[in-house]
């Protein structure tokens, strides 16, 4: 904020999107033959004459206000996934959120008077203080923000407009304006397109998924609850009358001879978008995949935002979307196909306006599900990377945001009978006359620092975001490849928490804490890369599919039956409070070997009633001495060595008095051979708190 507050000035997150290209002060009206770009990386002159917009011109914004307490707020998160917890499992309602942690009544207040003062109209501040939407020309826009909105015309006719500045705002503003959305349409987020016929893919068993509802049979939903007790909401588009979506699922359900889904429209209609991209594309919301996948809902609410034909959302409507879903608190898990590349949504602010949303709703108990990106690595070229320089990766946004769950891509394998038969990435397919390219996106944040969970899983090498979390088949031949496997697991997640009582937060923490040690409910998925074949050295760009995670599938699907139990066995209670070590360490002969526990995320001190397990593999368990350490390096002796007993393995459950011990450090469970003649292995071991 320091570089403008000389003159009472500050700049906000939302960053020039037309720049000059020759020294021209930022903000003053130039010829009209200065030369302009497009503010991005080795982006070419702008080839049309560039013009201030006419003042005549209304612009619908949305300004994004700063939390408030928000390193409270940050600990709270964290401790609301942490068993052990005070508020472990404590979601907050709206109102609590906003109490807590939404910018007052009179910082909102403030914010109003200016926008009133620069001569806006319709300012409507949303019921949780983060979000203020307002209709103005450039004049009003440039007294507010001091950032002029110029024009031009694509060679394609697209009529075109963006901020020749940063966005700023007097100082005394400063600490709570975040960004302003709604200065430009030169870009904006897209929804992966929805296959209107039969998935034609083919694969070598030459079976395909063509009724969202064989994916229940393809990742094995088995005996697992429908999501009938559980509420979804999706985010859609639309240019009309939208009553066909109802009729849609309602012919789609009846066809499966599932229940009817209660569905309510909620009407968007401030911000129509004014992008020229894809005419008459579908709605973008996939909701027969969600609820062929769930075998049910207890209610679907449509978040449809208003865009005329040919267009698309802007960002200001589709944050505004995200944050209605939010404050209304309808449903517990939030499906959107929308995204954009990471570096735009960031120059916009739609990066930091979305990730304050995105907080609340983990702070009550909503779950975000949303596509990691159809263009691969390339992101930011929207696939089209003829004359492009392929060694600059990108993802999208918002599956970059560590408050969501980000699903990939992939090609699903099918047995005659539906069943789960093997599964491979959506690598990268390339158009060489074309130069288009589209695959499952992945890859490493620019911007947002990952999260610990994250780090601690895959390594502390790893300090950005990575995606994505999980993947899914893809449906559809072409594009709204990561919109439909974002789709089956908002079906998956709606049945596990249905069979949870709807008590579950966010996954993705719990996920990378369990997964890295024991990823039975996953299917690896190896081979394939998420860039092109270049015939070079090496012969492809991109992230190639390897063992465990990785930056094309995360890690992997998930067997819907498999899962259900994991959660119920390390989520729920008591099992919930579970810290396991599937590593298998040998035992040498007269040797001893110490296998670790790690925790982190546990306040306190531990239970007078600490459960120990361990599994051993070992032809005489009577050579073995087995103790518990503590993290403050109390030694407790579970196990002595006993000549007498022959017989073979260990597979025991010790309760320990532990209510003296710090729950946090490292564990660790040391099993030593006192007689000589044999080895074994130290197969896993678990703390049950």
């Amino acid at each position: 904020m320091s570089a403008c507050a000389t003159d009472g000035w500050v700049e906000t997150q939302t960053k020039a999107v037309l720049v000059p290209q020759s020294n021209v002060s930022a903000g003053k009206i130039a010829t009209a033959s200065q030369a302009w770009t497009i503010n991005i990386a080795d982006a070419p002159p702008v080839n049309a004459l560039v013009t201030p917009l006419e003042s005549t011109k209304q612009l619908h914004i949305v300004i994004s206000l700063k939390l408030r307490n928000e390193a409270q707020l940050d600990t709270f998160l964290h401790d609301l996934n942490q068993s052990g917890s005070p508020v472990y499992g404590k979601f907050l309602t709206p109102q609590q959120f906003k109490e807590a942690y939404a910018p007052t009544d009179s910082q909102l207040q403030a914010v109003v008077a200016h926008l009133q003062q620069a001569g806006f109209a319709h300012i409507q501040p949303a019921p949780n203080n983060l979000l203020i939407s307002a209709d103005g020309n450039a004049t009003n826009i440039a007294a507010a923000f001091r950032t002029q909105i110029r024009q031009f015309t694509t060679p394609e006719g697209r009529q075109q407009f963006a901020n020749d500045a940063p966005v700023q705002v007097p100082q005394t503003l400063g600490d709570t304006v975040g960004a302003v959305l709604g200065l430009q349409n030169v870009h904006g987020p897209q929804a992966s397109i929805e296959s209107t016929s039969p998935i034609t893919k083919s694969n070598a068993l030459s079976v395909s998924v063509t009724d969202p509802a064989q994916y229940t049979k393809v990742y094995d939903a088995g005996s697992t609850p429908s999501g009938v007790n559980t509420s979804v909401a999706v985010i859609c588009q639309g240019n009309g009358d939208m009553s066909g979506l109802v009729d849609a699922l309602n012919a789609y359900t009846d066809q499966e001879h599932l229940p009817r889904v209660l569905t309510t429209l909620v009407a968007i209609t401030d911000g129509v978008g004014q992008g020229t991209v894809y005419p008459f594309s579908p709605p973008g919301c996939w909701p027969e995949t969600i609820v062929g996948v769930s075998g049910g809902l207890a209610k679907l609410t449509a978040y449809v935002g208003a865009v005329q034909v040919g267009s698309y959302l802007t960002e200001a409507t589709l944050t505004a979307m995200y944050n209605r879903a939010v404050t209304d608190n309808r449903a517990k898990i939030i499906h959107s196909a929308y995204n954009q590349d990471e570096t735009w949504a960031h120059n916009s602010g739609a990066q930091t306006a979305d990730d304050t949303i995105f907080k609340q709703a983990v702070a009550q108990g909503q779950t975000f599900v949303v596509p990691s990106g159809d263009f691969g690595v390339y992101e930011s070229y929207a696939g089209v990377i003829y004359q492009k320089d392929l060694s600059k990766y990108s993802v999208s946004e918002p599956a970059s945001s560590p408050y969501v769950v980000a699903v990939g891509a992939t090609n699903a394998a099918v047995n005659q009978d539906f069943s789960w038969a093997g599964e491979s990435v959506f690598s990268a397919t390339f158009d060489y006359w074309q130069g288009d390219m589209y695959g499952s996106g992945g890859g490493a944040s620019l911007f947002e620092r990952a999260p610990i969970w994250q780090s601690d899983a895959l390594g502390r090498a790893v300090t950005m975001r990575v995606v994505p979390d999980l993947a899914f088949d893809r449906g559809g031949y072409y594009g709204g490849a990561t919109g439909n496997a974002s789709a089956i697991f908002a079906g998956i997640w709606a049945r596990i928490q249905s069979a949870n009582n709807n008590s579950l937060g966010l996954p993705t923490e719990r996920m990378y804490q369990h997964f890295s040690k024991d990823p039975a409910p996953t299917h690896d998925i190896v081979g394939g890369y998420n860039g092109i074949y270049t015939g070079g050295t090496p012969s492809f760009t991109g992230y190639r599919c390897t063992l465990t995670w990785d930056y094309c599938t995360g890690w992997g699907s998930l067997d819907i039956a498999k899962f259900s139990d994991y959660v119920t066995q390390y989520w729920g209670t008591p099992r919930g409070n579970v810290y396991a070590s599937y590593f298998v360490w040998p035992i040498p002969d007269l040797g001893s070997v110490a296998g670790p526990i790690i925790i982190r995320d546990r306040s306190g001190h531990c239970p007078p009633t600490l459960r120990v397990e361990a599994k051993i593999t070992h032809p005489h368990r009577g050579d073995l001495r087995i103790t518990l350490v503590a993290p403050n390096g109390v030694r407790m002796v579970l196990k002595q060595p006993d000549p007498n007993d022959s017989g073979a393995n260990i597979d025991q459950i010790w309760t320990v008095d532990a209510a003296t011990f710090p729950a946090n450090g490292k564990w660790q469970l040391w099993v030593d051979d006192s007689f000589k003649g044999n080895t074994g292995t130290l197969d896993q071991w678990s703390l049950g708190f």
